[in-house]
């Protein structure tokens, strides 16, 4: 009998290819917030890198009077680039011993005799100081302006000018005139001189307060001086 064939092979089952992976999602970028703007905080640094801190000041640093006068007293206090009116009121104001000076409400009396008196003001934790100059009226010089507050920029200037009245010793003389400054890093001076008037032009280095002095000298040597106080705001 004929042989039994081999049995045919089954064949080996194809395998099924594996499923591409399907791709995850790219992910959905959240933007980045937005910030908020903030206002820097006020900086006790001028331009140049000077210190400006917060103070207290009086209207005018050093002021020049006549014996027996009255006169408002004016209290500031400036920070952030703003002036603040301080109430007299609220203040302690105290003046050298012996003075004789009256101080009722804002106003302040001088003696009779002439003298320098210095006042002191103290309001919450800050002090002020001020010069006053009793003399009389002969012995005196004028100036167009005494204080000026205004708020700095680069270049800011003003202008005082030298009066000298016929009520003054120095009229009629052949004085001299000088002009200066007590912190020469803080203002520039340009004096001025046209058809016998004398004047001066000063120009912010940056923020501060300072006071100019115009000094009058006669031929004997013998002199007045008067002050402007000078405050820019950063």
């Amino acid at each position: 009998p004929d042989p039994t064939p081999d049995p045919i092979p089954t064949p080996d089952p194809v395998p099924t290819p594996d499923s591409p992976p399907t791709p995850a999602p790219d992910p959905i970028s959240t933007p980045a917030p937005v910030p908020t703007p903030v206002e820097p905080e006020a900086s006790d640094t001028t331009p140049d890198g000077e210190g400006l801190a917060p103070f207290l000041t009086f209207g005018s640093l050093k002021t020049v009077t006549y014996p027996g006068s009255t006169s408002k007293l004016t209290l500031d206090f400036c920070s952030d680039g703003r002036s603040q009116r301080v109430e007299i009121r609220e203040a302690t104001i105290a003046a050298s011993p012996s003075s004789g000076v009256l101080i009722e409400g804002d106003f302040l009396t001088v003696p009779r005799s002439s003298g320098t008196i210095l006042l002191t003001a103290t309001w919450n934790g800050y002090t002020a100081t001020k010069e006053i100059f009793v003399k009389p009226t002969a012995d005196q010089i004028a100036l167009s302006m005494l204080s000026s507050y205004r708020r700095y920029t680069p270049g800011a200037a003003e202008e005082t000018t030298l009066y000298v009245f016929d009520s003054s010793r120095f009229h009629g003389q052949d004085y001299t005139v000088t002009w200066s400054v007590d912190d020469p890093t803080f203002l520039t001076l340009e004096p001025k001189e046209e058809n016998g008037e004398h004047s001066v032009r000063f120009t912010a280095l940056r923020p501060g307060i300072g006071v100019v002095t115009c000094r009058v000298t006669a031929p004997d040597g013998s002199y007045s001086e008067n002050y402007c106080t000078v405050c820019f705001l950063k």
